[in-house]
Parts: C-alpha cells; sequence; structure tokens
C-alpha cells in the first residue's frame, strides 16, 4: 500500500518473504513464520524510510527463532530502539549475531508483565532492548561482550 512519499510496505515485505495479512484473520491458532496482521504498524514505521522498516524486519524474521514474532508492538519497539540508537545500524552483523541471543517472544511476554498502567507493551519492550545495548561503565551502548572493531 503506497503511503505519502512514495513509500511502499509491500515493496520491502516481498522481497523478505513477509506475508500481510488481514487482521481479521489473526487468532492465536493463525501465527506462523513470516506472517504480519499488523499493517497500520508497518505503515507508521515505512514513513522513517523502506530502508529503516527492512532493518526493523530483518532483525525479527532473519534472526533465531524470531521469524513469528511479527507483532506490533515488537515491531514499533524495535523500530524505536534504531530511531533513538541510530549508530545500533552501523554495527551490521554484529546487531544481528545480538539479535540472535534475544528471544523476542520471551521480551514481549516480560514487557507485558512489567508494563506500567499507562504504558504500552512496546514502551515496556523499547526500555528492555535499550538496556541490554547500554552500557554504563563505558558510557555508550555496547556491551563489553559483543563490542567489536566495524
Amino acid at each position: 500500500m503506497s503511503k505519502p512519499g512514495g513509500h511502499n510496505v509491500l515493496k520491502v515485505t516481498r522481497p523478505l518473504g513477509i506475508k500481510v495479512m488481514d487482521a481479521s484473520l489473526h487468532s492465536p491458532t493463525s501465527v506462523r513464520p513470516k506472517h504480519c496482521f499488523c499493517m497500520p504498524t508497518l505503515q507508521k514505521v515505512v514513513r522513517h524510510g523502506e530502508d529503516h522498516l527492512t532493518i526493523v524486519l530483518r532483525l525479527i524474521v532473519e534472526t533465531r527463532d524470531n521469524a513469528t514474532e511479527l507483532w506490533a508492538a515488537t515491531i514499533t519497539a524495535i523500530s524505536e530502539l534504531l530511531l533513538a540508537m541510530p549508530w545500533l545500524v552501523e554495527r551490521g552483523l554484529d546487531l544481528f549475531d545480538e539479535f540472535d541471543r534475544i528471544d523476542l517472544a520471551a521480551l514481549r511476554r516480560r514487557a507485558k508483565k512489567i508494563k506500567g498502567r499507562h504504558q504500552q507493551v512496546w514502551e515496556a519492550m523499547l526500555n528492555l532492548l535499550a538496556d541490554r545495548f547500554y552500557s554504563e561503565d563505558q558510557g555508550e551502548m555496547f556491551p563489553e561482550d559483543w563490542r567489536r572493531a566495524a
């Protein structure tokens, strides 16, 4: 679906093998790898550019055991993480390696349990993800255990 500015969600999702499904078909038993039921979220994220949406989706579907995590909260949290910490994208494969170690389903479940009354799940997920990449000792966003020369 084209949006003002020429951004096209399907132009991004098709090459990644992601099927954008009708939200009315979503149920707990309909969750499959690379099936996404949240077109409105994809349309919001693509406003930051097709490249931005591509990296957000790739961090989900191309990392270990996360291909079923195309939930609105997960997509939004990762998008906001990359917008807040754009230098993460510059880490390239190191960022993908780190996301291989993140169980996004468990992170989403944890966020649901700890979110505040006035906080959305994606906001709690963003906080958990940001904390993972922040190292107070170093004063920057790359923990010692995965910091390598780019």
